[in-house]
């Protein structure tokens, strides 16, 4: 037998009716007739559904059966069949997290139906559970992943912990760059010096300076006492540097010194600090692309650039996606004190299918929502509240940006592979001997040719 369903219920017809309709459902039933032989048989079975009367007699005691047993199993399925009529007796049922409540006289119809929808469901969670227990939840720190392509970085990140040497994370929005960064570091000898995270984008440019490397009073407007910088205050241990990409050229050059030197000098200071800070940064924009657009330092990528990881987006990663929401399904379901303990079929159809602009991040927020607004032990499809620009940046949406980027790469290729020859890299590019536009488009992006020249030597 696939199920064992007890059946509570102090009427004899009820029960043999309910015994007509789960016989041949690949169930073994049991009895009981009031709530504490009912109790009993629970605690001696342990059974996957129950079929609960509410009054046995003149007492009714179903409810506070109901809340006995799940207090011990919240995962046990129950439906709740009862004459007490009136939307207040299904809203205490539901509450208590009845699978349905149907008011006496029941149908057999209806309860076939009830069942099997019941069965479904215990089956996608047996089956759930057999998927991970062939292949053990592999974590790595904060890190849930089965992803060949991001446990193969994880790897590399362990010896790239071993040194000292900056790293850059790249990747789109919402990959996890920095819960990679936190496990270089978690790796690494620093692990008991501070870990400070940084988000270059949020701070404004005139006081980017300020925050990184401190100032001394009277240095500028509103200095009014002396301020020890970030890199200061984490003398031995890492700096994760987000969004590197939106930091303004002086800051740029003042970043490129610390990493060459290992200096660093406070705003309004002229005395030199030595400090030893593991640079580790990260971007979800191109800094070649900025490189070649003079928004970028280039000698300070190759600083950052030491050691380079791409991290992969969710829609690469269609094993980890069930992983995942398993993960933020028990700590939303925690951390808002609903008992939900699984999905739908068509809420994991919905999870699976999704490209997952935002990536992990976005995915996260979709099951917090699903959560919140769901009244059933199991997140439905109908649970995840969407919208599908909400969260697109209005840089992700810009034409021209994607353009300009996609035309750029296919001018530098072209002159790699050319050594240079514009002749050969106008027509690798379609434009045959139009080298006209070519040189136009050499001039728009201020590419210089001669960088892509063979040395003689």
């Amino acid at each position: 037998m696939d199920y064992k369903v007890l059946i509570i219920e102090d009427d004899e017809y009820n029960r043999l009716l309910y015994s007509e309709v789960l016989s041949g459902k690949r169930c073994e039933l049991f009895f009981a007739e009031e709530d504490v032989s009912g109790f009993a048989q629970y605690q001696k079975i342990k059974p996957d559904l129950i079929l609960l009367d509410l009054r046995f007699g003149e007492k009714e005691a179903g409810l506070d059966l109901f809340s006995k047993i799940r207090a011990i199993d919240p995962s046990v399925e129950v439906i709740v069949i009862s004459v007490v009529k009136g939307v207040d007796a299904k809203i205490q049922a539901l509450k208590h997290g009845a699978y349905d409540y149907l008011e006496k006289p029941i149908t057999r119809d209806t309860l076939s139906i009830v069942v099997d929808r019941v069965f479904g469901k215990i089956d996608l969670v047996r089956e759930l559970r057999r998927l991970q227990s062939q292949e053990p939840k592999v974590s790595h720190g904060n890190i849930i992943t089965r992803s060949p392509a991001l446990l193969a970085i994880l790897e590399k990140s362990e010896k790239v912990a071993e040194t000292d040497v900056a790293v850059l994370l790249t990747g789109e929005t919402g990959t996890g760059k920095e819960l990679v960064a936190r496990y270089i570091y978690l790796m690494s000898r620093r692990r008991k010096a501070p870990f400070v995270p940084v988000n270059c984008a949020a701070i404004p440019k005139e006081l980017i300076e300020s925050e990184l490397f401190g100032h001394v009073r009277g240095s500028f407007t509103g200095a009014l006492k002396d301020k020890m910088g970030i890199f200061e205050e984490a003398n031995g241990g890492t700096v994760f540097l987000d969004e590197i990409g939106k930091m303004e050229i002086g800051s740029q050059n003042k970043l490129l010194r610390f990493l060459t030197e290992g200096e660093a000098k406070r705003v309004g200071d002229n005395k030199l600090m030595h400090l030893d800070v593991r640079i580790i940064a990260a971007t979800n924009e191109s800094l070649e692309f900025l490189v070649e657009k003079q928004k970028y330092l280039r000698d300070l990528y190759f600083r950052l650039a030491v050691v380079q990881f791409e991290l992969p987006p969710l829609r690469e990663r269609p094993e980890d996606i069930p992983l995942l929401a398993d993960y933020f399904l028990e700590q939303y379901s925690r951390k808002h004190r609903k008992v939900i303990v699984g999905f739908e079929k068509n809420a994991l159809d919905f999870l699976l299918t999704r490209k997952w602009p935002g990536n992990v991040r976005e995915m996260e927020n979709a099951i917090e929502s699903a959560v919140i607004f769901s009244t059933s032990r199991y997140l439905s499809a109908k649970d995840f509240q969407w919208s599908e620009g909400q969260i697109l940046s209005s840089d992700e949406c810009n034409l021209d940006r994607h353009y300009d980027m996609a035309e750029w790469k296919c001018i530098t290729m072209a002159l790699s592979l050319a050594n240079g020859e514009v002749a050969r890299a106008t027509r690798l590019v379609g434009l045959k001997d139009n080298r006209k536009k070519f040189y136009e488009l050499l001039k728009k992006h201020k590419v210089d040719v001669t960088e892509y020249k063979k040395s003689d030597s």
